[in-house]
């Protein structure tokens, strides 16, 4: 099973809800943060529905008026309890009963300045302040953390990279290690390393073998990335090593 996290714009496409489902469904993803669709409110379930019939969701419309993140999952196989939300992300505690686990899940969408991305540092700050427990931060920061992780664009500044950073050491947290594409967005001109997953220490001593997976560009300019767990009946969870789109 898979927790992913992706940008998906323009999901009111009957195409792209088509291309969503077989996504889900042929790469077994249990939990799913979609974001910056585009989609409003009123319309909202009837694509939820056509994605992931039978699903469970929780959204932030109620923070900005236009929802730009959603979380999915399937209740038959794992729980999403919501904890909170705002403009730029949605955070609570998943607990998948198979496997007797349970974490905490953060999906983000950082908004484009870095005047707005300091509210983001701030709120994250807050949660991760207050948690006792494996905890993993998955999507698009709309930053990045090295001056290698941008290609053929403006040259990378320091300030660009500031705050993420002193978030990130502040806080003990760190990127988790990827297999896959090193750049998870493009324009066809700029390549860069804006979708990130970052964990705390607590997830690194028990799901130390763990690696995000940066999979291949389908119908969106952003790879989706991918949690992979094995069941298993000895050992806990696993990581199962399959980063490629299904065709």
């Amino acid at each position: 099973m898979k927790i992913v996290a992706w940008i998906i714009r323009g999901l009111n496409k009957l195409f792209k809800q088509k291309e969503l489902c077989r996504f889900i469904r042929m790469n077994k993803i249990r939990l799913l943060a979609i974001l910056e669709h585009r989609v409003t409110e009123t319309n909202a379930n009837q694509i939820l529905k056509k994605v992931a019939a039978g699903w469970r969701c929780v959204t932030n419309y109620e923070t900005n008026g236009k929802g730009r993140i959603w979380v999915i999952w399937d209740p038959n196989i794992l729980q999403f309890n919501e904890m909170v939300k705002s403009n730029q992300l949605i955070h609570g505690k998943v607990f998948i009963g198979a496997l007797k686990l349970q974490f905490y899940f953060t999906a983000i969408y950082g908004l484009h300045t870095i005047e707005d991305r300091k509210i983001l540092w701030h709120e994250l700050e807050v949660i991760h302040s207050g948690t006792d427990g494996a905890c993993i931060a998955m999507g698009d920061y709309n930053a990045i953390l090295g001056v290698d992780d941008r290609v053929y664009g403006n040259p990378v500044q320091e300030v660009e990279i500031r705050d993420f950073r002193n978030f990130m050491l502040n806080n003990n947290m760190n990127e988790l290690k990827y297999i896959g594409r090193k750049f998870t967005w493009t324009n066809n001109h700029v390549w860069s390393k804006i979708d990130i997953v970052i964990v705390n220490a607590e997830w690194m001593t028990i799901m130390k073998q763990m690696k995000m997976i940066v999979m291949d560009l389908f119908i969106a300019d952003h790879s989706p990335l991918s949690i992979q767990f094995e069941d298993t009946a000895q050992g806990g969870p696993k990581p199962y090593h399959f980063y490629n789109y299904v065709a």
